[in-house]
């Protein structure tokens, strides 16, 4: 069965006749506040130049990002969403054999397949959280063979970031056996502390991947950029498209580089709705909501306990969509994810699971 993304709030409401703004989008994990203003003020005053070609490069937002991230630019390639340079990263390496670190983003084990590459897995366990075990991962990738391999940090589908100490071991591990590793971030802004991206631009065999979707909004925009040594940046942008990041995703994304405001405003929902939320869900009977640390939770059902089998389509039917986890390597059904988003659609969802599992021991005055 396929991995679909969440966030296909359009087949959703195709096939349930309802307006796609109507629908409460719990499925993909976007920040509640919306777009920056200032980012919404930039492609407003730049509309005069939607007919003119944009960048080819993406020159200007490179520039950005770099400051942003004090990093040189030359380690650094924006691309139309993150997901356009994981089919990049495959198509420059050529890799014959794969490691993922799985739950994972399902696009990774697509784009190697699609060049002929054997994928093999290492999966996380809902007996130890799903939390990472680096020892268990060298023992997997020690004289394997592997080529290559992908990890998420925090970790894809749960949200649990790896200790900085672990995932340099394990950057140390794939240098010392010769294999490639790509760390996709795509969550990593809501823990900036974790990230490798220092690493990446200062030593070889290491991608780090950014998204500007979850932390920025700005998934309709298509945005996302990588970080790593210079010449393997020049390889990536030699199969690039030309103009493969438009001029609205450029002028937004390089104004919401600059909204301290913004940034800051996010980051105080973040501290203060993540426990919010995560306490509402934990007192719910029958739901084991595993440990993370980015915006959205990995939630277990106890369909025993609860007598409910398909939460998802019982919450769509009060125009609420979560992400059911039943097609992910790893997971399967009686897994389900939601967003983090505000304070009133969160306590709406617990409101509503509370009603489908019968009864709860909190309410949503829980702090």
């Amino acid at each position: 069965m396929k991995d679909l993304h969440g966030g296909d709030i359009w087949s959703v409401a195709k096939a349930g006749g309802l307006a796609p703004e109507a629908i409460i989008d719990f499925s993909a994990s976007i920040n509640p506040l919306g777009i920056s203003r200032a980012a919404l003020r930039a492609v407003e005053n730049g509309k005069a130049l939607l007919t003119a070609y944009p960048e080819p490069y993406a020159a200007e937002l490179v520039a950005e990002l770099a400051r942003y991230h004090g990093m040189p630019a030359a380690n650094m390639i924006a691309a139309n969403g993150s997901n356009e340079l994981i089919y990049l990263i495959v198509q420059a390496l050529r890799p014959r054999r794969a490691l993922i670190v799985e739950p994972a983003f399902g696009e990774y084990r697509r784009a190697l397949e699609a060049v002929g590459c054997v994928v093999d897995d290492v999966v996380l366990k809902p007996s130890d959280d799903f939390s990472f075990d680096v020892e268990k991962f060298h023992e997997k990738i020690k004289d394997n063979g592997y080529d290559i391999c992908f990890i998420t940090n925090p970790t894809s589908h749960i949200g649990g970031l790896i200790p900085r100490a672990d995932i340099c071991k394990v950057i140390e591990q794939c240098r010392g056996d010769g294999v490639f590793l790509v760390i996709d971030e795509a969550f990593c802004d809501f823990t900036e502390g974790g990230s490798c991206k220092a690493e990446a631009g200062a030593g070889d065999g290491l991608i780090v991947l950014r998204s500007m979707t979850k932390f920025f909004a700005m998934a309709g925009l298509r945005l996302g950029y990588a970080v790593a040594p210079e010449n393997i940046i020049e390889r990536l942008a030699s199969l690039r498209p030309t103009w493969s990041v438009n001029l609205p995703a450029t002028l937004a994304g390089i104004a919401s580089l600059r909204d301290r405001s913004y940034i800051e405003q996010t980051r105080g929902w973040f501290k203060a709705e993540r426990p919010y939320m995560e306490a509402l869900l934990g007192g719910i009977r029958g739901v084991r909501v595993f440990p993370g640390d980015a915006n959205f939770f990995l939630c277990g059902l106890d369909v025993t306990a609860t007598g409910v089998e398909a939460p998802g389509s019982l919450l769509l039917s009060r125009g609420v969509l979560i992400r059911d986890m039943t097609g992910v390597r790893g997971l399967g059904s009686g897994y389900f994810r939601v967003a983090l988003k505000s304070r009133a659609d969160n306590e709406l969802l617990a409101a509503l699971l509370q009603e489908l599992t019968g009864r709860a021991s909190v309410s949503s005055s829980v702090v």
